[in-house]
Parts: structure tokens; sequence; C-alpha cells
């Protein structure tokens, strides 16, 4: 962690701060650069597709955690380069794939509707049970 300015750094400054972060990762050795993202990579290139897309998984545990977690993580090679989205899980069965895609995205879909029926509605509440019909009055 750096404590420094809040303005947008300089390309020296960025320099720096990235030959200190590299030098952090290659005196760690518990550091590993994922295979999977490389291999993903390399596919995409040989096989000169404009997105490629792969999974993994592996478990890690925090710190302030009591128990290890999975870690599903989403690899994707594209034109402009690499984006690993992850999903951390409690699942132990299951591929990377599909916890990502359909429970993971699937959550993450649900909660963008929830978000779009609250403010489209400027609905502040949403304890009935049932979108579709009035709630009783009595």
């Amino acid at each position: 962690m750096i404590l420094r300015p809040g303005k947008t750094p300089a390309g020296k400054e960025i320099r720096g701060n990235l030959r200190r972060l590299v030098r952090m990762i290659r005196r760690a050795p518990t550091t590993r650069i994922e295979a999977t993202a490389d291999d993903t990579r390399t596919r995409r290139a040989l096989e000169e597709k404009p997105v490629l897309s792969d999974y993994a998984a592996t478990w890690y545990r925090a710190k302030s955690w009591k128990v290890e977690r999975r870690v599903c993580a989403r690899i994707e090679a594209t034109t402009m380069g690499l984006g690993i989205r992850f999903a951390v899980t409690n699942l132990g069965e299951g591929s990377a794939g599909h916890i990502y895609d359909v429970l993971y995205c699937a959550r993450s879909q649900a909660e963008n509707l929830i978000k779009m029926h609250k403010s489209q509605l400027a609905s502040d509440r949403t304890s009935y049970c049932s979108p579709c019909t009035p709630p009783p009055t009595g």
C-alpha cells in the first residue's frame, strides 16, 4: 500500500510502482500466474478469435475466514487483452463454468432486476411476495 496524493500519477510514478509490484510478486513463493489464463490467451491468438472464454477453480482462505472457500474464475481473452472475474462460493461440487455462469450470473441478474424495479418504480420496500397481484386489503 502506498500513500500518495489524489491526483493522476505521472508515467514516471507508475513505472516506479509497477517495478516495486513486480519485484514483490517475484519474491513471493506462493504467487502463481494462472496457467489457464495463459492458455486461454494463447489459444485465442492462435485461433484468431475475437473472444475466447474459459473457466478455472481453486481453493482460497483469507486470514479473516474460518474455512477455505472455492474461487471460480471466468477468464476471457479478447483482442483488447485479458479479463478475469471471480466468484467465491462454499459449493464444492459443480464445474467452475456452471457455478459462474448459471449460479453467480443468475444471482447477479436477479439483483439487477430488483435494482431496476426499485429505481423505475421509486419503491423502497418490496416486502409483498407477488408483484403481479395487489396485496389484500382489509
